[in-house]
């Protein structure tokens, strides 16, 4: 009896373990003024087409952000692609014009990245 518990306890922490874990793809880049010297503190948020998810980060010191964002990875046995992923990517900072991409489409990869700079104009933050 005392085995069966434990393999229920077991696999029950299996299926909890498997069930939060993610797997995370990067887009990173770099902002840029108008004459090229980076911006630090710009805040670059991506929104899933669908408007569930967002994901936010802010350019560090040399201008660099990164966004983490969550995919579904390859499927051997069905032989199905890491599914691509539609996002509206805003980027905003004080002094600034706010710039946005609509339906960027974005290839998720568990190795690698992909890259996306802007350059943003100076001006009032607009809606």
């Amino acid at each position: 009896m005392r085995i069966y518990i434990l393999v229920l306890v077991l696999i029950a922490s299996a299926v909890i373990t498997s069930a939060q874990t993610k797997d995370i793809s990067k887009l990173t880049g770099i902002v840029y003024d108008p004459v090229g010297s980076v911006i630090v503190g710009a805040k670059v948020t991506a929104i899933s087409a669908d408007g569930k998810d967002s994901f936010i980060a802010k350019t560090d010191e040399n201008g660099n952000y990164t966004l983490l964002l969550p995919y579904t990875p390859w499927n051997m046995k069905s032989g199905l692609a890491a599914d691509e992923k539609v996002y509206d990517i805003t980027v905003e900072s004080q002094g600034f014009q706010r710039t946005s991409i609509k339906e960027f489409v974005f290839i998720p990869s568990q190795f690698g990245q992909m890259r996306l700079d802007f350059g943003l104009r100076v001006g009032k933050i607009q809606d």
